[in-house]
């Protein structure tokens, strides 16, 4: 009788970890769609001609890239803290500065000793 409970716990837990999987699986599926739609109105969007701008326009630019730079460093802040506080590390989420780190004590990046080249 225990042996039959068992065998219906593992059942279930295996049912809902399915479950889970499927659901990850369905949301990673619709990001992709999602991915792919921006991917292809990017292709249709003109590249701006710096070359063509004035002193204004070119400032306007400036203004956003440095805006961008604020929320990308806030974005990659927030996925480095999200990262620290999960058990499973991100491999994209590595910090450059470990990377330098790492550099600094003899490897290279792809983890090969800097005498081994």
């Amino acid at each position: 009788m225990a042996c039959t409970n068992a065998s219906q716990q593992v059942q279930t837990n295996g049912d809902q970890t399915l479950e889970e999987l499927n659901k990850q699986h369905a949301n990673l599926l619709e990001r992709l769609k999602i991915e792919k739609r921006r991917a292809e109105e990017l292709k249709h969007i003109k590249l701006l001609k710096i070359e063509n701008l004035s002193f204004n326009e070119l400032m306007v630019v400036k203004k956003s890239l440095e805006d961008l730079k604020k929320v990308v460093d806030r974005r990659r802040m927030e996925l480095l803290a999200s990262e620290a506080s999960s058990s499973t590390p991100c491999p994209r989420a590595i910090d450059a500065s470990m990377i330098s780190q790492i550099n600094d004590k003899g490897c290279d990046s792809r983890g090969a000793e800097a005498g081994d080249k």
